[in-house]
């Protein structure tokens, strides 16, 4: 749908309905989460990185078996 840079923060419209939403980079990708959206409602998410402390060892092996676990996405 759109590029997100790293620290920025955009707004976007969805339908009514519920709607499935994920975040990739390169060939990694979030899982999908479900947002049943209600009109006028906002939703704030956050994306990050699984990796940090001491499993910042494992990013190759994140990157190439665990792709989709890599990065997180959830409702603020």
């Amino acid at each position: 749908m759109d590029t997100i840079r790293d620290g920025e923060t955009k707004s976007f419209e969805l339908d009514a309905d519920e709607n499935e939403i994920y975040v990739k980079i390169d060939w990694c990708k979030t899982k999908p989460l479900k947002i049943e959206n209600v009109e006028n409602e906002t939703i704030k998410l956050e994306l990050g990185s699984n990796l940090s402390g001491w499993r910042l060892l494992l990013g190759i092996y994140y990157i190439t078996f665990k792709t989709s676990e890599y990065l997180y996405l959830k409702r603020k």
